[in-house]
């Protein structure tokens, strides 16, 4: 048994989509503080800054987020007047704002793809450094040996 601090529990894949949704619909001032505070609501599961941080989607959806935000608030007055003054209704507004939503989603996984498109060629001209062919690249992985874990 660990003594010390409890340790936080990994993120999972279905804990990084369920953190990237909860920044995709931030409304208000956007800090580490108020994500981790959030998280530990939504998800009953503590983090902190450094371990959302290591996660480069996460990072990357933050960033993102929070320049849209200040966007928004610099934006938000004019369309405000643009909306009282075409009198949006309630399914029209919430229609643009869920469209708006899914074109920020759009750009995050384009900005994503964009990084994970410049770790391959990294990785590809290292590959290539090391003499290493594309079809040893391309080699299947070996079966994994699985053994039962009762003892029967």
């Amino acid at each position: 048994m660990r003594r010390g601090r409890p340790s936080k529990p990994n993120l999972t894949r279905e804990d990084i989509d369920a953190v990237a949704g909860i920044l995709e619909g931030w409304q208000g001032k956007l800090t580490w503080e108020a994500l981790v505070a959030r998280i530990g609501v939504v998800l009953g599961r503590t983090y902190t800054r450094q371990g959302l941080e290591r996660h480069e989607q996460l990072k990357r959806a933050f960033q993102f987020r929070k320049t849209r935000l200040r966007a928004a608030a610099d934006a938000g007055s004019r369309q405000l007047q643009r909306n009282q003054s075409l009198d949006l209704t309630p399914e029209l507004a919430a229609e643009r704002q869920r469209r708006q939503a899914l074109e920020e989603r759009l750009e995050v996984l384009e900005r994503t793809i964009n990084a994970y498109d410049e770790r391959f060629a990294t990785w590809l001209y290292n590959a290539r450094l090391a003499g290493l062919t594309i079809e040893r690249l391309n080699t299947s992985l070996p079966p994994v040996a699985r053994r039962r874990s009762d003892s029967r």
